[in-house]
């Protein structure tokens, strides 16, 4: 409904500016050993708007948000339009903080797609996660998208971690980071933030 009618582009503008108000709130708790880079998702619309990454530097600029500070998650949908306009966009967004490709191997993105595009990052759909260590297929795909990230330099994210096991099969297999249930449930803004003050103090007390 909000793709349709055009919505979608201000409230992307509006989730940046309260990532970057959380993170800006957070600084003080975050030091080198306890980096919480923040992500947003890109929609295809407002991606394609001719203004967007002078609209997400003026906004980062207005929070003093340094580059890697935030990243930007982008979907299947525009890594698939894979033409120049596309890869300048993505290159000069680089600038301003790594780029992740959502929920890799469930759409129209490939991994041929990863030696042409500015990706930083790429999040390994929970569909084959969800299934490891069992299931031969997510397994044989899972080693396959590890195996080009670790070539191109890429950092691999696994979501719908849930599981011990499936835990331990990623770090096995090299994946870099996990995210999930296993890890934590979604939370209020408020409980995020109590959060990362109480484990930013632990660390404090125990360096």
């Amino acid at each position: 409904m909000m793709e349709r009618s055009g919505m979608v582009v201000h409230v992307g503008y509006l989730v940046i500016e309260k990532c970057c108000a959380l993170i800006q709130q957070l600084k003080p708790y975050l030091t080198e050993g306890f980096p919480i880079p923040l992500s947003v998702n890109v929609s295809a619309i407002q991606f394609s708007q001719e203004d967007f990454v002078p609209q997400v530097a003026r906004i980062l600029a207005k929070y003093n948000i340094a580059p890697g500070e935030i990243h930007f998650e982008i979907t299947e949908s525009v890594s698939a339009l894979n033409n120049k306009k596309v890869i300048a966009t993505m290159q000069q967004l680089t600038q301003l903080g790594p780029i992740a490709l959502d929920d890799f191997g469930t759409g129209y993105s490939s991994l041929s797609y990863l030696s042409t595009m500015p990706v930083d990052i790429v999040k390994i759909d929970r569909s084959f996660v969800s299934q490891l260590p069992e299931d031969t297929s997510s397994t044989a795909i899972l080693k396959a998208v590890l195996y080009v990230c670790r070539v191109f330099g890429m950092t691999t994210v696994a979501e719908g971690v849930e599981t011990a096991e499936q835990a331990f099969y990623l770090k096995q297999s090299g994946c870099n980071i996990f995210q999930g249930y296993y890890y934590s449930k979604p939370m209020p803004t408020e409980d995020f933030i109590a959060m990362v003050i109480s484990r930013a103090n632990k660390l404090s007390h125990t360096a």
